[in-house]
């Protein structure tokens, strides 16, 4: 009887050890195309956005995407409103250097995502 209360218990700390080893992994974009210099400027261009789009909510308590006109995008880089209030907005920063990879604005700040590409 105590030896299969230990296996229980081995088998369930074993378990449970592999699962919180690949939860780190789960939706979180993998491989080196975080690592390139591509993939870094958007990051920064997504963090300035943030900046600009928290300092103007600070001065009018009010946020307005006109601080982001002049935000110079390098070629295949866009930014996509995806929701937007006085109190709240979400931006979505995408490349064509790299698919599957979107950073998201909110005024808790950047955050990337890997999302899935279907093809047609």
């Amino acid at each position: 009887m105590a030896k299969k209360k230990v296996l229980r218990v081995a088998v369930f700390m074993l378990l449970t050890l592999l699962l919180a080893a690949c939860a780190p992994q789960l939706g979180r974009p993998q491989g080196s195309l975080l690592l390139s210099a591509e993939a870094e400027q958007i990051r920064q261009l997504a963090q300035i956005a943030w900046h600009r789009m928290e300092l103007n909510y600070l001065e009018t308590q009010r946020y307005s995407t006109n601080v982001l006109v002049d935000l110079e995008l390098p070629k295949g880089v866009l930014w996509t409103l995806e929701d937007f209030a006085d109190d709240y907005y979400r931006l979505r920063f995408s490349s064509s250097a790299a698919p599957g990879v979107v950073w998201l604005v909110t005024p808790s700040g950047v955050e990337t995502r890997q999302i899935m590409i279907s093809s047609p």
